[in-house]
C-alpha cells in the first residue's frame, strides 16, 4: 500500500509538472469546460421557467444533480484520468506497460493520465454545491464522493468489456457517453420503466441518489450508499481481474520517461 502510495504521489506530480509545461491548454481546456458545464445552468431555469416543475423537481434541484454529477465525473478523471481509456490500450496492445511493474495492475492502469479539463468539473461542481447545499456541506461532499465511486466503478466495467469482445472500441464509448449522459438528469423525470432501470443498472447512484441524500438530510441514507459504492466497486475491481486472465499480449514493448 505504502508503494502503490508513492507511485501515485509521483505519478500525479508528473501529470501536474506536463500541465505547467502546456498552460495555455491547461487553462483552455479547464476553462472550457467550466464554461461548458456553465451553460446548463442557463438551460435548466429557461427549461423549468417554462414546465414550473417536472415530478417534484425544480431548476435548482436538476441543478444540484447535474453538479454532484460533474463534481463526481471530475474527481475520476482528474485522480484517476485513465478510466474509460483502457479498452484503448487493451485494443491496441499497450496495455503491456501496466503488467511489466509489481504494482497492482488495476491501480497502476488507471493513473496513467489525468484529464485537464475535469478539473473544470470539479470547480463547476464545487461551486454548485458551495451554493445550493452550502447548509449541509459536510453531507454534500460526501455523497458527491461516493457518487463518483460509483462512477469510477462504471468505467472499469466498461474498460472490463475489452478482455471479452474482440473490439470494444465503439461499444465502451457509447456506454460510457449513455451512463454520463444519463447520470446527471433527475431520475424522477424519467417514466417509470426507465427509472427502474436506472436504478437496477446502478447508474441512479452516481448523481440522482447522492442528491436525494442532500436533499433528505440523511446521514443513514449516506451509509446506504456507501454500502453500494463499496459492492459496486468490489464487483468491478473482481471482474477487471477476471478479464485480465483473458488478455492476450500485444508484444508492444514501451518505456515511458
Amino acid at each position: 500500500m505504502a508503494d502503490n502510495w508513492r507511485v501515485y504521489k509521483e505519478y500525479f506530480r508528473l501529470h501536474l509538472k506536463t500541465a505547467m509545461e502546456y498552460r495555455f491548454n491547461f487553462f483552455a481546456q479547464t476553462i472550457g469546460m467550466f464554461l461548458n458545464d456553465s451553460i446548463w445552468i442557463v438551460l435548466w431555469f429557461l427549461l423549468f421557467r417554462e414546465l414550473g416543475t417536472i415530478n417534484g423537481y425544480n431548476a435548482a434541484d436538476a441543478t444540484l444533480v447535474f453538479g454532484i454529477g460533474a463534481l463526481g465525473f471530475g474527481l475520476v478523471f482528474v485522480f484517476f484520468g485513465n478510466a474509460n481509456n483502457i479498452y484503448r490500450s487493451v485494443e491496441d496492445g499497450g496495455f503491456d506497460f501496466y503488467l511489466m511493474t509489481p504494482l497492482d495492475e488495476v491501480f497502476h492502469a488507471y493513473l496513467g493520465r489525468m484529464m485537464y479539463s475535469a478539473i473544470g468539473d470539479v470547480l463547476f461542481g464545487m461551486m454548485i454545491i458551495l451554493v445550493l447545499a452550502h447548509d449541509q456541506l459536510p453531507l454534500a461532499l460526501c455523497a458527491a464522493m461516493l457518487g463518483a465511486i460509483v462512477l469510477f466503478a462504471f468505467e472499469m466495467m466498461i474498460d472490463s468489456l475489452s478482455f471479452f469482445v474482440s473490439r470494444p472500441r465503439k461499444i465502451s464509448a457509447m456506454l460510457h457517453r449513455i451512463c454520463v449522459s444519463v447520470s446527471v438528469w433527475p431520475v424522477d423525470t424519467y417514466s417509470a420503466g426507465l427509472r427502474g432501470v436506472m436504478y437496477l443498472t446502478m447508474v441512479a447512484f452516481i448523481a440522482a441518489v447522492p442528491r436525494n441524500v442532500v436533499a433528505s438530510a440523511s446521514w443513514s441514507m449516506l451509509g446506504w450508499l456507501a454500502v453500494v459504492a463499496t459492492l459496486l466497486l468490489t464487483t468491478s475491481i473482481l471482474l477487471f481481474k477476471f478479464g485480465l486472465r483473458r488478455y492476450e499480449s500485444g508484444n508492444m514493448m514501451t518505456t515511458r520517461t
